[in-house]
């Protein structure tokens, strides 16, 4: 039930983002600052893991103009799909406006990255860590509806994404 409750609640928030057309209350949020919050947050599923995140910004001041809760979604979404899918601690730079969340991955061939933001999808039907496949789907919903870009690629055994703040 609780799964449920959790993928029923996942589904109602994505369906108001996709369909959202509010106009967004933009400020000027402190990217690191932030990253750093979503991380304290997951400090115990981090530590239990026995990880150690590295968090590395060219510019720690570096400040992105949008609504602070949709990129902490955004972020939580990044850092949560870490926990449940990734092979090593998250890796996470900022290289000018582009803010890139990485991680290991047991199985590089196994990720298909034209699909891994659409709804629902779910890289290995089979596995049993709970995923819905919403969290990426929301994830892109929120970067497109703040003006930014989303997207993923694979290297070796690491998978970046890539979100580009607005200019």
């Amino acid at each position: 039930l609780a799964t449920m409750r959790e993928m029923i609640d996942e589904l109602c928030d994505y369906s108001v983002i996709a369909v959202g057309h509010e106009t967004l209350a933009c400020e000027s949020v402190v990217v690191y600052d932030l990253v750093s919050s979503v991380l304290v947050d997951y400090y115990e599923a981090i530590a239990a893991r026995g990880w150690e995140p590295q968090v590395d910004f060219d510019d720690e001041s570096y400040r992105a103009m949008c609504p602070e809760g949709d990129l902490r979604r955004v972020l939580s979404n990044l850092v949560g799909n870490v926990l449940k899918y990734g092979a090593g601690a998250p890796h996470i730079t900022l290289r000018g406006d582009v803010l890139h969340v990485s991680k290991k991955v047991a199985d590089p061939s196994a990720i298909d990255t034209a699909r891994m933001f659409d709804r629902f999808w779910r890289g290995d039907p089979t596995r049993s860590s709970g995923g819905n496949g919403l969290g990426l789907a929301v994830a892109r919903a929120l970067c497109e509806r703040m003006g930014m870009g989303i997207e993923a690629s694979v290297c070796q055994d690491e998978l970046d994404i890539a979100v580009t703040f607005m200019a």
